[in-house]
């Protein structure tokens, strides 16, 4: 008996010979708007998968970064994201599986940087291993003073939309095993 279950995530690599590059990403989004997408890439192929964030994917993992820990992880955060109801529904002959609990909460909504839990978790891993290497850690604080003046002059639509290219550029100007969040956003 076939069951239908909905797709979670699209797990993709841009740069596969039946890939169409970024127009991968369009293609995905065009069937389903909503659709989570993580992006496989090499380390030289990281400004291209920077771009698919860009243009929608949700994120993008260094494929010499994979571990059984982080892909599940990673997946996790990503679906965590979506809006409810968003996944198409795909033919499956297994019953679907109970969803393992996912912080519904773990990343910001409208930028998709991770929030204040998922940042206190990445920071408590980021001096772990400080401290196991004996390495230094540096936590660099930003904050928009009066953004409430931008959303009342220019409207939420165009702060929004400001945000965003704050968090674009933001994690665009640091490595991939760095983190940048917005803890506060909801309350901004």
């Amino acid at each position: 008996m076939d069951r239908k279950r909905p797709i979670a995530a699209v797990v993709t690599n841009l740069f596969l010979p039946d890939s169409q590059g970024l127009e991968t990403i369009a293609s995905i989004l065009e069937f389903s708007p909503h659709m989570p997408i993580l992006v496989l890439a090499t380390a030289d192929q990281e400004e291209v998968a920077k771009q698919a964030i860009q243009r929608g994917a949700r994120d993008y993992v260094l494929q010499h970064r994979l571990d059984n820990y982080s892909l599940p992880t990673i997946l996790q955060n990503i679906v965590s994201r979506a809006p409810n109801g968003a996944a198409p529904v795909a033919e499956n002959e297994s019953t679907p599986s109970a969803p393992n609990a996912i912080d519904d909460n773990a990343h910001d909504y409208l930028t998709g940087l991770p929030d204040a839990l998922l940042l206190k978790d990445r920071l408590s891993q980021a001096i772990a291993s400080a401290r196991r290497h004996q390495q230094s850690l540096a936590l660099l604080c930003v904050n928009i003073d009066r953004f409430k003046n931008v959303n009342e002059a220019l409207g939420h639509a165009l702060g929004n939309h400001l945000l965003r290219s704050i968090a674009a550029r933001l994690t665009a100007s640091v490595r991939a095993s760095d983190t940048v969040s917005r803890p506060h956003g909801a309350s901004s």
